[in-house]
């Protein structure tokens, strides 16, 4: 990873901090184990959980269509590193807790270089 996309991370994690939420949130991702035959099924792995800080901001009422956006959902933007300078990759079904418990339904990338420097998320129930 180049100098000019630590650059954007650092500008993307900078402008997310000044106008987000006072607290970083997490992520959690539930992981599944392998198929196992005596039980008929796939057991529960340990949970991944990432904290970043984030950019909450509502839709406007017009761009509520009921279809592709509906009632309740957000777009929360987060940094391409988390609170501990590791790389993020958040997926559709990651959960979030902001005043509520979120999915996270879409996920947009913001990408420079090979890396993705931010991340716009589409979260609902």
């Amino acid at each position: 990873m180049g100098v000019e996309a630590e650059g954007w991370i650092e500008l993307a994690r900078s402008m997310i901090t000044e106008f987000g939420r006072d607290t970083p949130v997490t992520f959690t991702r539930k992981v599944v184990g392998e198929y196992e035959t005596s039980a008929l099924g796939r057991p529960a792995g340990t949970p991944v959980t990432y904290t970043v800080v984030s950019a909450p901001i509502n839709f406007k009422l017009r761009e509520l269509d009921g279809v592709t956006i509906t009632s309740g959902e957000k777009i929360l933007y987060i940094p391409g590193r988390d609170t501990s300078a590791n790389l993020v990759e958040p997926r559709i079904g990651d959960t979030v807790a902001l005043e509520k418990v979120y999915r996270v339904l879409e996920v947009i990338p913001f990408e420079t270089e090979s890396v993705n420097c931010a991340y716009a998320l589409k979260i609902g129930a």
